[in-house]
């Protein structure tokens, strides 16, 4: 499901004045050194659950962690990917693995953007959780 996920945010980001490209300024699973300095991470998080009557459904947890040299350019970057996501619902994935069929039944942050801090190269970083209610239904 990370990888359709991911390819969701890269196809709803594509005419964005920075694009999130897989592999540069978006990292998925893991965030390498060599990775540029204003760029995201998609991660997997802790929670989510399960539906006992609904067999076919996953609330996944999924953490973008945004991070630039500028303090504002990284809260507008987190804010960005907030305003795309929070409150939709009613979408398909997009297909990455043949046979997976994905339904976006709704995404909620958990919270607005949060600060976390300088890491340890200057460079300012924002956290937000989502939770992904995902079907895998036709």
């Amino acid at each position: 499901m990370l990888k359709a996920i991911t390819q969701w945010i890269v196809n709803n980001t594509a005419a964005w004045a920075i694009p999130l490209v897989k592999g540069t300024t978006l990292q998925v699973g893991w965030r390498p050194t060599t990775a540029p300095d204003r760029c995201h991470l998609i991660a997997e998080s802790g929670g989510g659950s399960t539906v006992f009557d609904l067999a076919d459904r996953v609330d996944k947890m999924i953490q973008i962690l945004t991070r630039a040299p500028k303090y504002f350019d990284a809260e507008a970057d987190a804010m960005l990917l907030f305003a795309l996501m929070n409150g939709t619902a009613g979408w398909q994935l997009p297909i990455v693995v043949a046979g997976n069929k994905y339904w976006g039944t709704a995404v909620q942050a958990v919270s607005a953007p949060q600060y976390l801090g300088i890491d340890e190269k200057g460079r300012h970083e924002f956290s937000t959780n989502y939770e992904w209610k995902i079907g895998d239904r036709d």
